[in-house]
């Protein structure tokens, strides 16, 4: 849907030359969404007996409570806009356009023409991406957490069992961190703005954190896995990976981020 949107919205939508474009999915842009329902029953019970737990967990109780309580409460904030947005739009469409419900599953050239070129339908298309990109955002950050604090907890328990499907493919190994990244990595823009960050291990797992950059507030503390001890990569997205330059005394100088092979930012540490 976002693609979709994207294409309509700067007119590059081409039904005839993209194959594998259906036709229903560009009539329903701007007015579907999925309304997904956070399963927090386990952490409502462990609510219930946080005055007996002990303090060594009260950062994993934080980070449970940063998924449960905030993130959920944004997410279901985000859903909420894209469900009062779709339901008017589409009481919209139902009393100005007589095609709407007429045609639409067998669309007219009027139909198609409509959700290709109008200038109304792009506007409301744009606040609609606008939504839905949050909505992606919140729940991948949710996802990326809820990871996290599994892993967590198999590191608390002591639990060195093989790791469930969902996890390997996310890109977990279970196995510990033999890398050294300590430092505090700058990277400088055009403007001379500097952002910070660095690498911290907890739980024997690997975050990427943000440390001054509030663009970054969905992703602020970001999970990363080892595939060596100079190569990291994003977990659950393969695309982003990180290069370590180490001097000859195994300590981290540089960091060059890439998406899909390709440098981005680059990072030098400069230790505070």
């Amino acid at each position: 849907m976002d693609t979709i949107s994207t294409r309509i919205i700067e007119d590059r939508l081409n039904l005839e030359e993209d194959p594998n474009l259906n036709i229903q999915d560009v009539l329903n842009s701007g007015l579907g969404y999925y309304d997904i329902i956070i399963s927090d029953r386990s952490f409502q019970l462990l609510s219930e007996y946080k005055d007996r737990i002990s303090a060594e967990y009260r950062d994993l109780m934080k980070r449970l409570n940063s998924i449960y309580v905030e993130d959920q409460s944004y997410l279901n904030t985000v859903q909420e806009e894209i469900i009062d947005f779709t339901n008017q739009y589409s009481g919209y469409l139902h009393q100005t356009q007589e095609w709407y419900i007429s045609d639409k599953s067998l669309p007219s050239p009027e139909a198609i023409n409509y959700f290709k070129t109008d200038a109304y339908h792009k506007r409301q298309l744009s606040n609609y991406r606008q939504s839905l990109r949050g909505m992606i955002q919140y729940g991948t950050r949710m996802l990326d957490k809820a990871v996290a604090n599994y892993m967590s907890i198999r590191y608390l328990l002591n639990d060195r069992s093989e790791l469930p499907k969902f996890l390997t493919e996310y890109g977990m190994t279970g196995f510990p961190i033999q890398g050294n990244y300590e430092g505090v990595f700058v990277y400088t823009d055009e403007q001379e703005i500097m952002e910070r960050a660095r690498i911290n291990t907890k739980y024997e797992l690997l975050f990427w954190e943000n440390l001054d950059d509030r663009a970054a507030f969905y992703f602020s503390e970001i999970l990363l896995t080892e595939i060596t001890t100079d190569s990291l990569a994003v977990a659950g997205f393969t695309a982003y990976t990180v290069s370590i330059e180490r001097n000859e005394n195994g300590e981290p100088i540089n960091i060059q981020w890439f998406y899909n092979s390709e440098p981005t930012r680059k990072y030098v540490n400069r230790k505070e």
